[in-house]
């Protein structure tokens, strides 16, 4: 998320095209005025150094006392040109100053001397940009040689001309953080705009924006929009402000957008609307605690106290709907706690939770506590249910807080064993297969710093499984595979990637297959993945157990973010997963089939009906409960996500446009998929 900020620039060069017809302002040795060929108006300054090992100096010298600043961007430009021979160089020297005599800092801009023009008459423009040091109370000076080599032949001769000392001064801003904590599913997704300028797009529910620099001290707006929209002009609701220049913002979407559906309901004060707390915090305020901001943000929830249950008593006190607690942020010493839920006079405890803050690694962070969902699913369209969610400050989907007790510990059984036949896969990483595998593996070709890879073997039975402690990066290495090869004309070799994983503390899994001709890595927005978190993402995150995740490989080929770019997975040398916390993984494999079972008697096979159909499908099988339901379309994209917990489940396909789709089944036996056709 970007926002483009307005800066101003200070000159405080002083003569800098010397069109006084003098030095006025300036300190040389060897120096000259010349009318000579001048980049621009009737003068440029000469210094022509014929004197072996020596430099001829040209400063403008403690410019800008009282007006630049410790740590500020400077840019500074000229126009250069002359004639280096035998070891003659240039350089562009700049210094901050002490008001006592001395420098805080100095350097060579550019590193190095002058790369001029060839021709000793043809005016080159140089432009560096660089920060002051810790102190300028002297100002600061730029410095310009001509410097000569050793040899009695060596000449500098240079001219200068056009000198300007630029200090950039942004205009006025704030730290904002945004949250979408608004649980009405017509607005499970939105576009957020800031002053018209898309900023968040297809923002979801419980997640949140990193902090970013927004303009202040002057009226902006915020404007939320259907995640379909095409311009701000399709906003639903927009809301004015005007912040502080310097302030740090923590702003939560709450309420309800629909007219029906929803009790209280949005012509009540739990109407949409964002809230806003003035004093945010990215860090805490000190070393080896964890600072939490609590806001009630559940519609259908009443006033409540908060209490950490070995103590003290009351963490927070009589906190209502749409409110942030009004003592601000709580300073608590980073352990793992257990809080309570109470009504206001707190004698009835309404929930519990594990608030693993020390296990989640919130050593020295802030984060934003939000009550979100209904505690009354029933009259709430069968939202989602209420729970307390942490935002980061680095942003990304909101970390559940789990219930008291239900901590997930560590993985106590191996994966389940992978069932499709040896002849159907190509295998990463997994004990089950053992030759038709990748050659040349690496384990960890990279990983974030303060990132721990390692295999374990959880049932001491020879089967290893990778894990992954701090992740923010991880990646294995093996030699180029082709996944663009078929297996006959148009039928590929291979549509799906498989992966097993455990999540204990992690919150978001992001799923990369790596093509070496992609020409975008590293974190670029333009990277095909798959996303699985605890809003849902391409795929819902749990914890606690282990799941089974096939991707169709179509979803990387046809990636909404590719911008122009094409992933044909050909050459592939390396898979990433990015997000966040411990988690483990087994079973990493390419293949033409999805596996429905870990055992083929037990699967359950499901239908939909009626099939095709012009609205609605019932997907039904015999009596297992389905966890969720991710429909595709003919190009791997998720269009549909459910998760219905039921043994049958309606999907409503009202918006899809005609054509065929796939509905990957998720239940405790295994996946099924069933074709879907829209007429």
């Amino acid at each position: 998320m970007t926002f483009s900020l307005g800066f101003s620039q200070v000159e405080i060069a002083l003569n800098g095209g010397f069109e006084t017809g003098d030095f006025t302002d300036w300190t040389e040795s060897g120096g000259a005025i010349v009318t000579t060929n001048p980049s621009e108006g009737t003068y440029c300054a000469q210094l022509n150094n014929i004197t072996p090992a020596s430099a001829s100096l040209l400063k403008n010298a403690n410019v800008g006392i009282g007006t630049v600043s410790a740590g500020q961007e400077v840019t500074i430009t000229f126009d250069a040109r002359g004639t280096l021979v035998d070891g003659g160089v240039a350089f562009a020297e700049f210094f901050s100053e002490l008001s006592g005599g001395g420098v805080s800092a100095s350097g060579i801009l550019g590193g190095g001397p002058l790369n001029l023009d060839p021709d000793p008459n043809t005016w080159k423009s140089f432009s560096f940009t660089t920060t002051t040091g810790p102190d300028v109370s002297g100002g600061v000076t730029l410095q310009l040689t001509a410097t000569t080599g050793g040899a009695p032949t060596s000449v500098a001769n240079m001219f200068y001309d056009n000198i300007s000392i630029q200090l950039i001064e942004a205009s006025p801003s704030a730290r904002v953080q945004v949250i979408h904590n608004s649980a009405d599913a017509a607005a499970s997704e939105v576009d957020v705009y800031l002053d018209g300028v898309l900023t968040l797009d297809n923002f979801a529910f419980r997640t949140a924006s990193a902090f970013i620099d927004v303009p202040a001290e002057t009226p902006i707006s915020v404007a939320v929009a259907p995640s379909t929209s095409t311009s701000v002009a399709d906003a639903i609701a927009t809301f004015p402000y005007t912040l502080t220049d310097g302030e740090t913002y923590v702003l939560v979407a709450d309420g309800i957008v629909s007219p029906i559906g929803y009790s209280p309901d949005a012509s009540t004060a739990a109407g949409f609307d964002i809230k806003v707390y003035p004093l945010g915090r990215e860090t805490a305020g000190t070393s080896g605690n964890t600072d939490l901001l609590v806001h009630h943000g559940s519609t259908d929830a009443p006033t409540v106290d908060v209490n950490e249950v070995s103590g003290p008593s009351v963490l927070v006190n009589d906190i209502s709907y749409g409110e942030f607690d009004p003592n601000g942020y709580l300073e608590l010493p980073t352990a793992d706690y257990t809080i309570n839920i109470s009504t206001a006079d707190g004698v009835t405890v309404v929930a519990s939770y594990d608030a693993p803050l020390a296990t989640l690694g919130l050593n020295n962070a802030a984060a934003v506590v939000v009550a979100s969902g209904f505690l009354d699913p029933t009259v709430n369209s069968n939202g989602p249910a209420f729970g307390l969610w942490v935002a980061l400050p680095s942003g990304g989907a909101l970390v559940a807080l789990p219930p008291a007790g239900s901590t997930p510990t560590e993985p106590t059984v191996s994966a389940p064993s992978p069932t499709l036949p040896e002849s159907e896969v190509l295998s990463v990483y997994s004990d089950t297969y053992t030759t038709n595998t990748v050659s040349g593996f690496v384990f960890q070709d990279f990983i974030n710093g303060g990132g721990i890879s390692s295999q374990v073997d959880i049932e001491s039975d020879g089967n290893t499984t990778g894990k992954i402690e701090n992740l923010a990066f991880y990646g294995p290495r093996f030699d180029a595979i082709d996944l663009s090869v078929e297996s006959s004309p148009g039928v590929p070799m291979y549509d799906y990637v498989h992966f097993d994983y455990y999540a204990t503390t992690s919150t978001e899994l992001r799923f990369y297959i790596i093509d070496g001709d992609l020409g975008a890595c590293c974190g670029d927005a333009r990277e095909p993945r798959y996303v699985i978190n605890a809003s849902g993402g391409d795929e819902l995150l749990e914890q606690g157990v282990w799941k089974s995740v096939f991707i169709p490989l179509s979803q990387h080929i046809n990636f909404s973010g590719l911008a122009g770019l094409t992933w044909n997975g050909n050459p592939v040398t390396q898979l990433k997963f990015e997000g966040n916390g411990d988690f483990y993984f087994d079973n990493i494999y390419f293949s033409k089939n999805i596996s429905l079972s870990n055992n083929d008697f037990n699967k359950t096979t499901f239908s939909a009906y009626p099939n095709p159909t012009q609205n609605s499908w019932t997907i039904k099988g015999a009596n297992a409960k389905i966890e969720s339901i991710n429909v595709f379309d003919i190009l791997g994209k998720v269009v549909l996500k459910l998760s219905p917990n039921t043994s049958e489940a309606r999907i409503d396909g009202s918006t899809l446009k005609a054509g065929i789709y796939f509905a990957q089944i998720k239940t405790l036996s295994g996946i099924d998929s069933v074709k879907l056709i829209k007429q």
